[in-house]
Order: structure tokens, then C-alpha cells, then sequence
């Protein structure tokens, strides 16, 4: 796997499609890119969960069809892409949700990037999450795909 370890200072530079990054709450990167992004990421989570008519209810009810996550779900839950390369040096930035353990992230973080076409990607980790535990528990370990690391360590201490 060819990852890189980016230090602060090279952490909003070019080289990577993708960007990747915990939600507002958990990184100091998350909100120092809100900033740049006019702050859609604030304003995705601000706005009201959207609700099914009591009618469309009964028929999804009644029909079985129980996949309508966001319906359910809050904003802040769902995972948020955003086209950025008007405002960053990359492509599109993903803000992934929460789970109780790292691990989960990661395989998270995994899934979607596949998903999204294994493109360059920059990973800007939780605090709560070192680079060494990413690497180990990262799905696949033999890969020529560019990846590039961004610990939140350095940031959560000033």
C-alpha cells in the first residue's frame, strides 16, 4: 500500500482526488475546511430531517418497502459529499459519520472509496485515531492506489 504521512503544513496541498474527513465534532480539520467549503458542512447538518406524509407511510408500510434510510435518519447520520473543486485542490470531499470505534470508520472510510471509484484519496483521521492503527486496520493491504494520511493529532493539542 502506498501510503504517505502528511505533515500539517502539506495537509491542504494537491495530490489527491479525494479528501476524507471525520464530522465536524470529531476534527479540527473538518472545521478549518468548513470554512474554505462557505460552510455547506454546517449548513448540511442544520438542516430538518425530511418527513414521509402519514399516507406514503401507510403505503410504505403496507407494500414492505423499508428502504428509505434517509427518510429516518438525521442529517448529521448520513454520510455528505461535496463537489469542492472550486474551493480546494481536490475533487470532491467526503464527511463520513461517527461510529462508536475507530475500526468501523476506517472500514467505512474503505467502502465508500471503493464505492467512489478508488480514486487518489487523503484521509484526515479523528482524533481519537492514529495513522498506525488506520494502516493496520485498513481492508487491504496490498494496493497501488496513492493514499495519503492526515493525523488530527498535531491540531487537537493547540
Amino acid at each position: 500500500m502506498a501510503i504517505q504521512k502528511l505533515s500539517q503544513a502539506s495537509a491542504f496541498g494537491v495530490g489527491a482526488s479525494l479528501w476524507v474527513l471525520p464530522p465536524l465534532q470529531l476534527s479540527a480539520w473538518t472545521r478549518k475546511l468548513d470554512w474554505y467549503l462557505n460552510f455547506q458542512i454546517s449548513r448540511a447538518n442544520s438542516h430538518p430531517t425530511p418527513k414521509l406524509s402519514p399516507t406514503l407511510n401507510e403505503i410504505v408500510e403496507r407494500n414492505g418497502i423499508y428502504s428509505l434510510p434517509l427518510a429516518k435518519s438525521k442529517p448529521e447520520e448520513q454520510p455528505l459529499l461535496i463537489s469542492s473543486h472550486t474551493h480546494l485542490p481536490n475533487r470532491m470531499t467526503l464527511i463520513l459519520p461517527p461510529f462508536a470505534e475507530g475500526s468501523a470508520w476506517i472500514h467505512s472510510c474503505h467502502d465508500y472509496w471503493d464505492k467512489l471509484g478508488r480514486m487518489s484519496a487523503r484521509f484526515f483521521l479523528p482524533a481519537t485515531l492514529t495513522i498506525d492503527q488506520f494502516v493496520k486496520d485498513w481492508p487491504e493491504p496490498q494496493s497501488s492506489i496513492e493514499i495519503s494520511l492526515v493525523s488530527d493529532m498535531i491540531t487537537s493539542q493547540s
